[in-house]
């Protein structure tokens, strides 16, 4: 598994649907600002071509930071998934 941030495109849409279509997966995990999705992408996952949603790969350290600046008490699952406690979630900055 990987990591990776994008952001909802001025017409609302997201990169999942396009990094399946080219054999990857892809799935948002958290909102980071009232735009920016903090996600999993498979090893698979072809990141080319996909600058509308300016997708930037992740190391899963840069990946945890990131959760953590919106929720402090997040961790990582066996799975590589992020555990993040409901009574520490905070809203994102908009």
């Amino acid at each position: 598994m990987k990591y990776a941030t994008w952001v909802v495109a001025s017409d609302g849409t997201t990169p999942e649907p396009e990094i399946r279509a080219k054999g990857g997966q892809a799935d948002g995990a958290m909102t980071l600002t009232f735009d920016t999705i903090l996600g999993y992408v498979s090893d698979d996952a072809d990141l080319s071509g996909l600058e509308k949603w300016s997708v930037t790969s992740l190391t899963s350290a840069q990946a945890l930071t990131q959760a953590q600046s919106v929720a402090p008490q997040t961790y990582y699952s066996a799975d590589g998934t992020f555990i993040t406690p409901q009574e520490y979630v905070e809203l994102p900055n908009g």
